[in-house]
């Protein structure tokens, strides 16, 4: 779900339902960690390249100040859906492949993305970046959505 819903969930109650909207948009691979921190506020630190935000749901790593890769995950286990990772991801991003693969553990569904601003922010990328979202196998709960471009931006 996105919209209301998704602004509450991420505790953005604070703001109004316009401004909060807004400025949910600018939470997104490729951007700041000071944007990810405006917006979430100060992140719990694992490490000078590992962030987490809202309670842990959210987890960053920074590449140059960069956003280069979001895991999306319930710290407390596995849920019946995943969250809208869209909201996550350039908004100019384009859809190249969608590949389905499982194994003894569970089932992952890859996409393939460009974005020309993900490009700017990181010419290494060459703009690409791949979705992962996986499933266990015994229940089909969702485990974690990664969104990633780290090893093609070093």
């Amino acid at each position: 779900m996105g919209g209301f819903y998704e602004i509450h969930r991420f505790r953005f109650c604070r703001f109004s339902f316009i401004r909060a909207a807004a400025f949910r948009m600018q939470c997104r691979q490729g951007d700041t960690l000071d944007i990810w921190t405006a917006a979430y506020g100060a992140p719990a630190g694992d490490t000078v390249y590992m962030k987490r935000f809202n309670n842990g749901t959210v987890t960053v790593i920074v590449f140059k100040e960069h956003i280069v890769n979001i895991t999306l995950s319930d710290p407390a286990g596995p849920t019946k859906a995943p969250p809208d990772y869209k909201d996550f991801i350039p908004e100019d991003s384009i859809l190249q492949n969608t590949k389905e693969e499982q194994d003894e553990k569970g089932s992952y569904k890859t996409e393939m993305y460009t974005s020309f601003s993900l490009e700017k922010a990181f010419p290494l990328s060459e703009g690409k970046f791949a979705v992962v979202t996986a499933q266990s196998r015994t229940d089909g709960k969702y485990l974690a959505t990664v969104i990633d471009c780290t090893p093609l931006s070093q």
